[in-house]
């Protein structure tokens, strides 16, 4: 069945949604829709189904490799997983969502809206790749302001880890990688200085650090560890960089000792390296970040996932083992599961990424959480034309959520160069996979993206970021989001004066989109 978008017109400001809900119990004859509004999305699109003639289209099943593999690793997630909100992270219906949306974004595969996100850059490989990609860019956009503000600035790349065994918990060892740190930075005299003597901080000229954690797990068991860019005022020399090095391990090794572990390798325990002018801030910011999603990207897509240093897995290679082995015999290693299991128990609540205090204001870095990452991605990668064409009807979507082929075999429809091409694809697809599908011609908005733009301008001018905090960004941002939706209240109930019988409105302006 193919379904036609109504001739009337709907202001532009309120097509910043998924769909309108599809209640067929309720209308009057088989192929219509009730039209309605959610009060999460603020839908007011709506349309009759008009029964046509179509042919099908047939998709090329290699398109998008990366976005397969991520998918299929997303899949395995999804069967074994014990935590909620990942177990339907871009699988069933968001909360409020009536309907799932479809997105045209030229040539490129599209993609769905309307998704639960866990917004975990942990636990689901789908939300991983966007979140670290603006994280990537981060990065980046940092390092290039600092070289820019101080022609004797420089960047030095530490990474720290320690001594671990096979028996030891992931709890233990994170745990330990964290108080290390602090004893080693914030906690310690030696590093922040007092009235008697300088600390290695001043010494050595360090004003901002930015810091992640990887993990990955072999034969010797869990081993996290910390890369760390330190911002300095001047470059070392190889003697200081030695200095540097041994003093910093000092305060390392001690605190890993006090805590009942061994101490770390000399050579291996901290390792540090120094970037100098005119070298390229896209490899450190990669290896700042690249530590969940190695080798899953749209610019790493022959053969498999990388595999870690010395033959050690990320979680997510632990992920991609069992998807091959699904592929082969249909089952899960048991070990492999209880390896996830207890790596998504751990992780839980844990930070990535983490800048020290000031560091994201002084170099122009918006303080925004996971989900708002997640969005900016989105957004840069539906690019300036994506349009909203079309939308499943969720006991259609229900059909295909835990399908990988057929979740492909849609989006790859919405790949064409016009938008009317991929409307035209997209019902031939749904038509042929037996889906109740809906077409629509909105453009696709993301709150709170222009807030972000004007902070992250605001933030990089000298006169108001020296003024700025990310608490004063939040609260900003907060504000727009609250003007926003009470906005767009008051425009729907403009636009459904004196149709009250045709729309249910269910607005509620008190809930903010993001915001809890």
């Amino acid at each position: 069945m193919i379904i036609t978008p109504q001739t009337d017109t709907v202001p532009a400001t309120l097509l910043n949604t998924v769909a309108p809900t599809f209640d067929s119990s309720k209308a009057p004859v088989k192929n219509t829709v009730k039209k309605q509004v959610n009060s999460t999305n603020t839908a007011v699109r709506s349309a009759a189904l008009v029964t046509t003639e179509t042919t099908s289209h047939k998709l090329d099943a290699s398109a998008g490799d990366w976005e397969r593999r991520a998918m299929d690793l997303q899949r395995v997630m999804w069967k074994i997983t014990d935590v909620k909100n990942l177990a339907g992270c871009h699988r069933w219906r968001a909360p409020g969502a009536t309907a799932v949306g479809a997105v045209w974004r030229g040539a490129k595969s599209g993609r769905f809206m309307g998704l639960q996100d866990s917004h975990s850059v942990w636990g689901s490989p789908m939300a991983a790749l966007k979140i670290i990609r603006t994280r990537r860019s981060e990065v980046m956009h940092a390092v290039k302001q600092w070289f820019e503000q101080g022609q004797q600035h420089t960047v030095v790349f530490l990474t720290v880890t320690l001594r671990h065994k096979a028996e030891q918990g992931l709890d233990v060892l994170w745990d330990a990688l964290a108080e290390c740190w602090s004893a080693a930075t914030s906690g310690s005299g030696a590093w922040n200085g007092n009235k008697r003597y300088e600390g290695d901080k001043r010494r050595f000229g360090v004003k901002h650090w930015v810091k992640s954690v990887e993990v990955t797990h072999g034969s010797n068991g869990w081993h996290p560890h910390m890369h760390v860019l330190l911002f300095l005022k001047r470059p070392l020399s190889d003697d200081e960089l030695a200095a540097f090095k041994a003093r910093f391990y000092a305060r390392w090794a001690r605190k890993a000792q006090q805590l009942g572990l061994e101490a770390p390798n000399v050579a291996r325990g901290v390792d540090v390296q120094q970037l100098k002018h005119g070298d390229d801030p896209s490899d450190l910011a990669g290896y700042l970040t690249k530590g969940m999603v190695s080798g899953l990207s749209a610019e790493s897509t022959a053969g498999a996932l990388k595999q870690a240093r010395g033959g050690n897995r990320t979680p997510f290679q632990v992920l991609e083992t069992m998807a091959n082995g699904l592929a082969v015999d249909g089952r899960f290693s048991p070990r492999d599961v209880a390896l996830w299991r207890e790596w998504e128990r751990v992780s839980q609540g844990r930070r990535f990424m983490a800048w020290s205090k000031g560091a994201k204001n002084a170099l122009g870095v918006l303080d925004m959480d996971d989900a708002a990452a997640a969005d900016l991605a989105e957004r840069e990668d539906d690019g300036d034309d994506a349009r909203l064409v079309g939308a499943i009807a969720p006991e259609s979507w229900k059909l295909i959520a835990s399908d990988i082929d057929k979740r492909l075999q849609v989006q790859h429809s919405l790949a064409a160069e016009h938008v009317e091409t991929a409307r035209k694809q997209f019902a031939a697809v749904c038509t042929e996979l037996g889906l109740e599908y809906h077409l629509l011609d909105a453009p696709v908005t993301y709150e709170g993206m222009d807030a972000i733009s004007r902070l992250d301008s605001a933030l990089g001018r000298p006169e108001v970021r020296n003024e700025a905090s990310p608490s004063g960004a939040a609260e900003m941002y907060r504000e727009y989001i609250q003007e926003r939706a009470l906005a767009i209240a008051d425009m729907y109930r403009e636009y459904t004066q004196g149709r009250e019988h045709e729309y249910a409105l269910e607005f509620d302006a008190g809930y903010l989109p993001g915001m809890g």
